[in-house]
């Protein structure tokens, strides 16, 4: 029988140093501290792209297939051939759940009204980073 030891890690056996966690998440680098007036131009881009969004429309859309109550209906079959595809919309809003079915001619106005709804989530959440940083900036200011 053979017996293997393993001889105890060193510092250079070792794999390379785990990069700085912060809450279980890699630390990205700081980012440099930007300027009022470069906060106020990308405020207002922020403002300009909220405004040429267009229609938007909050929710998620789904495909639908249904079987019918008819005896003897291909759905019913054996593999059954269900009706469809029907297209849902599917929101809440203002504490109500709601779905709407959407005809097969509107659906590209609805993904892109949905898409719409998402980007302009994704604006407002920067357009608060910034206006945080440059109020956090301003009280800095304001106290020297």
């Amino acid at each position: 029988m053979i017996f293997l030891m393993k001889k105890p890690l060193t510092k250079t056996d070792g794999p390379e140093p785990a990069q700085p966690m912060a809450g279980g998440k890699p630390q990205a680098p700081k980012a440099r501290a930007r300027s009022e007036a470069e906060l106020e131009r990308q405020i207002e881009k922020v403002k300009r792209d909220l405004a040429a969004l267009g229609d938007l429309r909050p929710g998620s859309l789904s495909t639908q297939y249904n079987v019918c109550g008819t005896p003897g209906c291909r759905c019913k079959a054996t593999p059954p051939q269900k009706h469809g595809p029907y297209y849902q919309v599917s929101f809440s809003r203002k504490g109500k759940s709601s779905s709407k079915f959407v005809r097969i001619e509107d659906l590209p106005a609805i993904e892109r009204q949905l898409k719409n709804y998402e980007r302009m989530k994704e604006l407002v959440d920067r357009w608060i980073d910034l206006a945080t940083e440059l109020s956090n900036l301003r009280l800095v200011r304001d106290r020297a």
